[in-house]
């Protein structure tokens, strides 16, 4: 089973990665309806999680907090799959008082289709938010009523909900004479897929609190990461404002420096992992090999924090809390990596001193295309970071 277990891993790795480069080619809506909506990418994650809990069963696994950790995937798995079966998702065009009655939206094989609304949308109000004596956007905001008695508000980052839907502001006509709204619907796939976040935050948390040398992997890399979050912090101010330094209203958001904050202390921790093994591969030293193997647990629970953040940054923002954007797939890709090296006792090479240098060593490569292929090679929506 564990042989079974590992291929079914690695196809599942190699498929998102090929996805990632056949979308720039192929484009967008290829991939979703050909690949990340298709029947057999679907089942490659169904038989993983199968297998997964198949297998602790056989090894008997009885530490709760590995049970809980694991299952947390599971059920995050869960939620996906409910969402891409009950939920839809949209865009509706309004007019300045003038009542809308249909949206668009893709169908299974990416085409846009015109659909009628559960309800009636008036258009009463929209405006463009200026930085003060600029005229750079701060903000956009609508305001709309729903069958011409609710009263509905939206921002960027703020959202509305009406018997199930939730609305997101996506844009506004030049003149501000109409406004764009995202729609999604997914009340059933958004609670389970929440639950499997808060039972995987609550695991790793526990998880790094009990284990005391664990807290103590902090002692040592403290100093380094707030030099390295210092540094990241005034990179990322700028990287998130325009030219003239304003910052662009999708990310003006609480969220945003939490979820980018916390994926860079990973790749911190990961690049002092890296360099840590291969001056053990080098020197021999394993002094070099232990320090690596110290970085590995607290960084990979950041990447978890940090991916799984930014999900709940997105549903919030733009209706979705996965949308199988390049930059997300190799974060996911990443995180998929980089586990095995934790996994001493079933990844049995893991072990192995060299073995164990060299794939951390490798790994680090996937951090690389993270987060300089996704910017300068592939496509997607995270360009602007």
């Amino acid at each position: 089973m564990r042989k079974i277990l590992a291929a079914l891993y690695i196809i599942i790795i190699i498929c998102m990665a090929a996805a990632t480069v056949i979308e720039k080619y192929e484009g967008t809506d290829f991939v979703q309806a050909n690949v990340y909506g298709s029947w057999w990418f679907i089942l490659l994650w169904a038989a993983l999680a199968v297998l997964s809990v198949a297998f602790m069963i056989k090894r008997r696994v009885k530490n709760a907090l590995l049970i809980l950790l694991h299952l947390s995937f599971v059920i995050i798995l869960l939620g996906a799959f409910i969402t891409h079966v009950t939920s839809w998702q949209g865009m509706v065009h309004l007019s300045m008082n003038t009542t809308s009655e249909t949206f668009f939206m893709k169908n299974a094989e990416g085409k846009v289709v015109e659909k009628t609304l559960p309800f009636k949308l008036t258009l009463v109000n929209c405006r463009t938010i200026y930085y003060p004596d600029t005229d750079i956007p701060k903000d956009w905001e609508t305001e709309f009523m729903v069958n011409y008695e609710t009263n509905g508000k939206v921002s960027m980052n703020n959202i509305y909900e009406y018997d199930g839907v939730r609305f997101y502001q996506s844009d506004i006509d030049e003149g501000d004479r109409g406004s764009v709204l995202a729609l999604n619907y997914d009340p059933y796939g958004i609670p389970v897929t929440y639950c499997g976040y808060i039972m995987l935050f609550a695991s790793l948390l526990i998880m790094l609190y009990a284990n005391r040398g664990t807290a103590l992997r902090f002692n040592v890399v403290a100093g380094l990461l707030t030099a390295m979050l210092c540094l990241y912090f005034d990179i990322s101010h700028a990287l998130q404002t325009d030219s003239d330094g304003y910052i662009i209203p999708v990310l003006n958001s609480p969220l945003f420096c939490v979820h980018v904050g916390i994926i860079m202390m990973a790749y911190s921790l990961l690049l002092l992992a890296c360099v840590s093994s291969v001056a053990a591969l080098v020197s021999g030293r394993q002094g070099f090999a232990r320090f690596s193997r110290l970085c590995l647990a607290p960084s990979i629970a950041a990447l978890c924090f940090g991916i799984f953040i930014g999900a709940i940054w997105a549903n919030v923002s733009w209706g979705t809390y996965w949308s199988w954007d390049a930059k997300e797939v190799w974060a996911l890709i990443t995180l998929m990596v980089y586990a095995p090296a934790l996994h001493v006792v079933s990844v049995r090479k893991m072990g192995n001193e060299k073995f164990f240098n060299l794939y951390v060593a490798l790994s680090f490569l996937t951090i690389l295309m993270t987060y300089f292929g996704c910017n300068y090679f592939l496509i997607g929506m995270h360009s602007y970071v």
